[in-house]
């Protein structure tokens, strides 16, 4: 986005349009573009309506925050969603940390979620327009301060001594790599936090390589720090990279795996967690925050926050038969390698060789799983797939697999389903032979 039309998108001049756009039913229509260049120029109607349509967007990530927020598309889709800003900004001041450089802050909502913890933040980022809306953001999400940049733009430091709940933290506009760190990376009441970006000009990359600070400049930052550095990456990021020493996180959110998240500080000790985080948190006040453990986790727990933690490191146990459940893991514990810990929690084996699906006789409730009362079970063929769905009128099937090489979506098309009933199938190998289980959801 220009940089000029963005300082005119957060400023007072702005909100007419805005407000115009958010009264429109489709703002990305045609006739929206109509009715909104009646009143502005082409780029500032489009802009509005882009924001619109992206704060529509956005609410599957952020919730009602963000309606009052300032977005780009690719800022969007990389920003972090509000519960895990919040999750990873009440860790840091577990660890007792007092400042936050949030370097390569895209949009600011890491940056908004630690000032809302209690945190001073200062934000980098290498994008002018970005920075200005970053800037924005904060202060559209800080309590009693106004939805509007300082007329000197990003990169104003805050004035000596100030209070930063009072103070929006300042964007400075520059590359990362480009600055010295020194006074930085010295001070342990200091957390550096880098999410590198993995979009180039062909879009969004998986390849190591392609990250942006170079991994590289990452893990120098994490060998140079005396206090605490925090990294956001993939979710599928190799192990095989991550510092050994450093603690690593496996973060799911909604059962959706959301990122691997390194945590290196002299107090850190190469531990493996998965995090499941609930939706919607409540919100409490900072002493509450304070009142946390520290960002090392040691056993599994839910708090007050809808946090829980599972660590990883023991083997599973010996597969055997299918029992009268199963157990699909979340995601971040299958990432974290704590499947062996789980199945120990919940009385469970999986039920094939290096495959995730749990089972057992009882159901143990667990956070950490979807779990599945076993209907029926018979050996695997489309064939005897078919029959079954036709003799039970199924008209909708939700196919689970593991294990197997199977299309999900290719099978369902080959069934031809007619009916007015709707279940679950697990399709997997177990000890007897590949296997088809007819499952309902336990409550």
């Amino acid at each position: 986005m220009d940089v000029g039309v963005a300082r005119w998108l957060v400023s007072q001049d702005a909100v007419a349009g805005i407000e115009l756009a958010q009264s429109i039913e489709d703002p990305s229509s045609v006739h929206a573009g109509e009715v909104v260049r009646r009143h502005l120029t082409a780029e500032r109607a489009a802009a509005v309506l882009n924001l619109e349509t992206l704060r529509r967007k956005g609410r599957g990530k952020l919730g009602d925050l963000a309606g009052g927020l300032f977005f780009t598309r690719e800022g969007l889709e990389q920003a972090t969603r509000w519960d895990v800003a919040r999750w990873r900004a009440r860790q840091l001041v577990a660890s007792g940390v007092r400042q936050v450089i949030d370097a390569g802050c895209g949009l600011g909502i890491d940056a908004l979620a630690a000032h809302q913890a209690g945190l001073a933040v200062s934000g980098i980022e290498a994008d002018p327009a970005t920075a200005i809306m970053a800037e924005a953001n904060i202060r559209a999400g800080t309590r009693d301060i106004p939805v509007q940049c300082p007329d000197s733009g990003p990169g104003t430091p805050e004035p000596e001594g100030s209070d930063h709940d009072h103070v929006s933290p300042h964007i400075l506009t520059a590359r990362i790599e480009d600055l010295d760190l020194t006074d930085w990376l010295a001070d342990p009441s200091t957390a550096i936090f880098l999410d590198p970006s993995r979009r180039t000009v062909r879009g969004r990359s998986w390849d190591v390589a392609d990250l942006s600070p170079s991994w590289e400049f990452v893990f120098s930052v994490i060998t140079r720090s005396q206090g605490v550095v925090v990294v956001k990456l993939a979710p599928g990021f190799p192990r095989r990279l991550l510092p050994e020493d450093a603690d690593v996180t496996w973060v799911s959110h909604r059962g959706d795996m959301v990122e691997t998240t390194v945590w290196s500080s002299p107090a850190s000790c190469g531990t493996r967690q998965a995090v499941v985080l609930s939706p919607n948190p409540p919100i409490q006040s900072r002493s509450a925050v304070a009142s946390l453990p520290t960002a090392t986790f040691a056993v599994p727990s839910l708090d007050q926050y809808g946090e829980s933690y599972l660590a990883a490191g023991e083997p599973a146990p010996a597969p055997d038969r299918v029992g009268a459940f199963i157990y699909e893991p979340d995601p971040a514990v299958i990432r974290a390698e704590a499947v062996g810990r789980l199945a120990r929690m919940t009385r469970t084996h999986p039920v094939a060789e290096s495959i995730a699906y749990l089972t057992g006789d009882e159901w143990v409730p667990t956070q950490f799983a979807t779990g599945f009362e076993v209907v029926e079970k018979f050996g695997f063929s489309e064939k005897a797939l078919r029959a079954w769905v036709r003799k039970n009128e199924i008209g909708s099937l939700e196919i689970k697999t593991r294990g197997l090489n199977i299309d999900p979506a290719v099978l369902r098309r080959s069934l031809h389903l007619k009916g007015k009933n709707s279940t679950v199938v697990i399709l997997t190998p177990t000890t007897r032979g590949n296997a088809i289980l007819v499952v309902r959801r336990t409550v």
